[in-house]
C-alpha cells in the first residue's frame, strides 16, 4: 500500500489493509479490485484510489497488486446555509451552521464533527399554514466506517450529544438533550434489503417555560372565548409538563429502533426505475417512571416506492405507506408528539394543509375545526396511519429552443389517498383504540392535483396544487367535487419529490 499524504494524517495499517476485498492465493477478480476501490472512497479520505499490477516474471504464475492511495484535504470548518429532509415524513427543513470536521481524527477514519445550527423546521407546512417551529441546536457527533464485521458485511457507528431549543406554540419552549448511537450494516447488494441500522435513543426534554408561557397567554385573553383558545393550545403539552413537575426524570424517553431497507433506485433524488422498500419499528419497553422516561410504546412504520421508466421523457411512480402506534400503558404513558402520525401537506395528501387531515369517525364524534383549534392539530397526532399516491411525471424533451429552456423542468398529475387514523385527542371515546380494515377503507380520504419540478443544483424544487375529492369526515357529502366544485385548492412547495 502506498501512501501520497498530501500532508494529511496517514491511514492506519490495519484500517487501510482491512479495505482490501481480495486475499493472497485468490484467482485474479477484476469485481474485487472495483469493490475495494470502493471501500477506500467510501472512506471519504481520498481524492483517488488505483490498483495496479507490479511488473513481474513472464512465466510466474502470480501477481503482485499496488493499492497507491491519494490522500485528501481531512480537516473542513464551514458555514453556511443548508437544506434536508427526515428519512421517511420527508419534512422539509432549512437553515444555517456552523460546524468543524475531521475526517481521521484517531487514525482510522473516524469522522469528529462539532456544530451548532439554527434550523426552520417543516417549511411545507410553514408556507401552507403559516406556523413556524424554530429550533437552536449545538452538539458533537462522532463516527466510524467500520467498527466490526459480521461475514463479510461491515458495520459502523455513530454516538453524538446534542443540545436544542426548540419553539412549539407561541411563546413556549422546548429543552432537549439527546445522546443516540447507532449501528448500521452494510448488507449485499444483490439480496432485496442492502442496509439495517440499530438505534439506542436516551432523551430529556422538558418544557423551560410552561407556566410562564400559559400566564402570559391567559393575559393576553380579552374574552371567554380567547380564554378557551389558550387552555386547547396547551393541551398538547399538559400531561408532558405534568409529568416533568412530578418526577423530575434523568430521561423522558428512553427508544430503541429497528430498521432495514432496500434501494435499488437509479438516481436517489430524481429516480426513474427501481424501488426504495423501508421497515422501520421503534419501541420504548420500560414502564413508566423517572429514570427512563414518560414512554411505554411500540411504534411499526413500513414504506414502498416503485418507479417505472415508460419512455425518455415519462415515468410513473406510486408509493404506499403505513404506521401504527401500540400504547403498553395507556393511563400513564405519554408518546413524543414528533413520533405521533400526521396527514396531509405537500408529502402526503396534497388535497388537505400539513397536518390538517385526520379520520374522527363519522358515527362517533364530528370534530368542528377552525383557525383556534388548529395547534391541537399540529401537535396531537395519530396512533395510525395509511397513505398511497399514483404519480405521473412528464419531462420536456431537450431538443430545440423551448426544450433547452425548460431541460430541467418536470410536470407531474398525482392521485393521493389514506388518512390518520385513531387521533389521540379522541383516545376516551370508546372505539376509537380500534383498527380494522373497514375502519380504515371507511376513513380513506382521496386529492388528486398538478405540479410543476425544477432540478436545481441544490436538488428538485417542487410546486403543487391539490383538491380534495372525498373526505370521508364530511358532514354533507363527502363527495367535494359536488359540494364545493374546485375551488378548494392548497398550493404545496417542497424539497424533493413528494416520493
Amino acid at each position: 500500500i502506498s501512501h501520497k499524504l498530501n500532508g494529511q494524517k496517514i491511514l492506519a495499517r490495519e484500517m487501510a489493509r482491512s479495505q482490501i476485498d481480495f486475499e493472497k492465493g485468490e484467482l485474479y477478480s477484476y469485481t474485487k479490485i472495483k469493490t475495494t476501490e470502493a471501500k477506500y472512497l467510501s472512506l471519504n479520505l481520498f481524492n483517488s484510489i488505483t490498483i495496479d499490477t507490479i511488473a513481474t516474471n513472464k512465466e510466474a504464475s502470480t501477481l503482485s497488486l499496488q493499492v497507491n492511495l491519494n490522500y485528501k484535504k481531512q480537516q473542513d470548518y464551514n458555514f453556511g446555509l443548508f437544506t434536508n429532509r427526515t428519512t421517511f415524513d420527508k419534512y422539509w427543513n432549512a437553515g444555517v451552521e456552523a460546524s468543524y470536521t475531521h475526517r481521521n481524527i484517531f487514525g482510522a477514519a473516524q469522522s469528529f464533527n462539532p456544530f451548532v445550527r439554527f434550523t426552520l423546521l417543516d417549511l411545507s407546512r410553514f408556507f401552507e399554514t403559516n406556523k413556524q417551529e424554530l429550533e437552536y441546536q449545538a452538539g458533537i457527533s462522532l463516527s466510524t466506517p467500520l467498527l466490526w464485521t459480521i461475514d463479510k458485511s461491515r458495520v459502523s457507528s455513530s454516538a453524538q450529544f446534542a443540545f436544542s431549543y426548540k419553539r412549539v406554540i407561541d411563546n413556549l419552549w422546548l429543552s432537549t438533550v439527546d445522546l443516540p448511537f447507532r449501528f448500521a450494516i452494510k448488507l449485499p447488494d444483490w439480496t432485496l434489503f442492502n442496509n439495517a441500522s440499530l438505534d439506542l435513543g436516551f432523551r430529556r426534554q422538558i418544557p423551560t417555560n410552561y407556566n410562564e408561557a400559559w400566564n402570559e397567554s391567559l393575559r393576553g385573553a380579552k374574552t371567554e372565548k380567547d380564554t378557551l383558545n389558550v387552555l386547547r393550545k396547551f393541551i398538547p403539552f399538559s400531561d408532558f409538563n405534568s409529568f416533568v413537575n412530578k418526577e423530575n426524570p434523568l430521561l423522558t424517553s428512553t427508544i430503541f429502533s429497528f430498521g432495514i431497507n432496500g434501494d435499488s433506485r437509479n438516481d436517489i433524488f430524481s429516480p426513474s426505475s427501481g424501488y426504495f422498500l423501508s421497515f422501520l419499528t421503534d419501541l420504548a419497553p420500560f414502564k413508566v417512571n423517572k429514570y427512563t422516561g414518560a414512554s411505554q410504546f411500540l411504534r411499526f412504520q413500513a414504506f414502498l416506492s416503485q418507479y417505472f421508466s415508460l419512455s425518455y421523457q415519462s415515468i410513473l411512480a406510486y408509493k404506499m405507506k403505513f404506521g401504527h402506534i401500540l400504547t403498553f400503558d395507556k393511563e400513564n404513558s405519554i408518546t413524543p408528539y414528533d413520533l405521533q402520525f400526521y396527514a396531509g401537506g405537500a408529502n402526503s395528501i396534497r388535497g388537505w394543509a400539513s397536518r390538517r387531515l385526520r379520520f374522527y369517525g363519522t358515527d362517533k364524534y364530528q370534530y368542528e375545526a377552525s383557525s383556534e383549534t388548529e395547534l391541537i392539530e399540529d401537535y396531537i397526532g395519530s396512533a395510525t396511519i395509511l397513505e398511497g399516491s399514483v404519480e405521473y411525471r412528464y419531462k420536456v424533451a431537450s431538443t430545440g429552443v423551448i426544450g433547452r429552456v425548460l431541460k430541467d423542468v418536470q410536470f407531474a398529475t398525482f392521485v393521493d389517498f389514506g388518512n390518520a387514523y385513531n387521533w389521540y385527542l379522541l383516545s376516551d371515546l370508546p372505539g376509537n383504540d380500534d383498527i380494522s380494515i373497514a375502519k380504515i377503507v371507511q376513513g380513506i380520504a382521496l386529492a388528486a392535483g398538478v405540479g410543476v419540478r425544477y432540478e436545481s443544483p441544490i436538488g428538485v424544487i417542487r410546486a403543487d396544487l391539490g383538491w380534495k375529492l372525498y373526505d370521508p369526515n364530511s358532514i354533507y357529502d363527502p363527495n367535494i367535487t359536488v359540494r364545493d366544485g374546485l375551488g378548494d385548492v392548497k398550493i404545496h412547495i417542497g424539497l424533493g419529490h413528494a416520493f
